[in-house]
C-alpha cells in the first residue's frame, strides 16, 4: 500500500468516525481506546454479556482480545463474535496466550467454529499453537525458535482453513 492509499484510508476514517467495539483486557483497555481515538474512530469498551450483542450490532467493527481471560469475558466474546457474524461486521480476534493455555486454545477454537473473524492475530507462538495443537510455549511472548518462513507457511494454511486473514507478529 502506498502513502496516497494510506492517507486516503486515514481521511475516510476521520470523516466516517466509525464505532469500534473492543472487548479487551484491563491491562490494555486504555491503550486500545486511545489507539482507536488516534485513528479518528470512536471506541466502545463494553464487555457485560447483557449488552455486548446490542453494542456489537451497532458497531462498525469489533476487536476481541483473549488476554487476562475471565468467564464473563469469554461469554461476551462468544456473543459478540456471533453477532458480528450475523450482521457482517468485520472483526479481529487476538489469540493472546493460546500457546501457554489449554483453556484459551480450546476457547478460540470454539469461537472459530461459530464465527469467522476478518483477521486472526497472534504472535508466532500463538499462530503456531492454533495450527499445531500439541505445541506449548511458557508465556505470551513469541518463541524465538519459530522463524518467519515456517510461520508464513502455517499462516497460509490457517487462512485457507478458516477463510480469513492471519496476522502473525514477530521480530520481522
Amino acid at each position: 500500500m502506498n502513502y496516497k492509499k494510506i492517507n486516503d484510508v486515514r481521511r475516510k476514517t476521520r470523516e466516517k468516525r466509525p464505532i469500534i467495539h473492543c472487548i479487551t483486557n484491563p491491562i490494555s483497555i486504555n491503550l486500545c481506546a486511545n489507539g482507536v481515538l488516534a485513528i479518528g474512530a470512536k471506541p466502545v469498551m463494553a464487555e457485560h454479556p447483557l449488552e455486548v450483542q446490542e453494542i456489537t450490532q451497532n458497531a462498525d467493527a469489533l476487536v476481541l482480545n483473549l488476554g487476562n481471560i475471565t468467564d464473563v469475558r469469554m461469554q461476551s466474546i462468544k456473543l459478540s463474535a456471533k453477532t458480528a457474524q450475523k450482521y457482517n461486521i468485520p472483526f479481529v480476534i487476538d489469540a493472546v496466550g493460546i500457546a501457554c493455555s489449554e483453556l484459551r486454545r480450546k476457547f478460540i477454537k470454539e469461537v472459530l467454529k461459530e464465527s469467522r473473524p476478518t483477521v486472526i492475530k497472534g504472535n508466532y507462538s500463538e499462530i503456531y499453537a492454533l495450527y499445531e495443537d500439541c505445541y506449548r510455549n511458557s508465556g505470551v511472548d513469541a518463541d524465538d525458535a519459530l522463524d518467519i518462513e515456517k510461520i508464513s507457511e502455517i499462516s497460509v494454511k490457517l487462512a485457507q482453513y478458516y477463510g480469513t486473514i492471519i496476522l502473525a507478529s514477530g521480530k520481522t
